[in-house]
């Protein structure tokens, strides 16, 4: 809730976008959604990009992956959703490895989702 305060005084507060995104992504305080995690997290990435490198935060770009990814799974029964979703996860996780070559986590994350779509 604290987060929230920030960014209803403060809209483009790119540090609130990013704790409230992890909070949805991790599923504390707040319940997992992956959908509301994606919307906070890219919301972040991009405010954070705008004053930073592309590759500041690798943490940012594997959340984003890891969230597209887990909400792929969760709507593998919706096929045009899921493919959709694991196309992201795969072009986040690639990014990922752009910025963080040795990242076991998006490195095992592109070759779950490589097939996918």
């Amino acid at each position: 809730k604290p987060f929230r305060k920030v960014l209803a005084l403060d809209p483009g507060n790119c540090p609130a976008k990013r704790a409230i995104g992890f909070a949805y992504y991790v599923g504390k305080p707040c319940s997992t959604n992956y959908t509301k995690a994606l919307k906070y997290l890219t919301e972040a990435y991009s405010c954070e990009t705008a004053t930073k490198g592309a590759c500041d935060d690798p943490d940012i770009l594997l959340w984003i992956a890891q969230s597209y990814h887990l909400r792929a799974v969760a709507t593998k029964g919706n096929e045009a959703s899921s493919k959709s979703d694991f196309k992201n996860a795969n072009d986040w996780y690639t990014k990922c490895l752009k910025c963080s070559p040795d990242n076991k986590d998006c490195k095992t994350g592109l070759e779950q989702t490589s097939f996918e779509f």
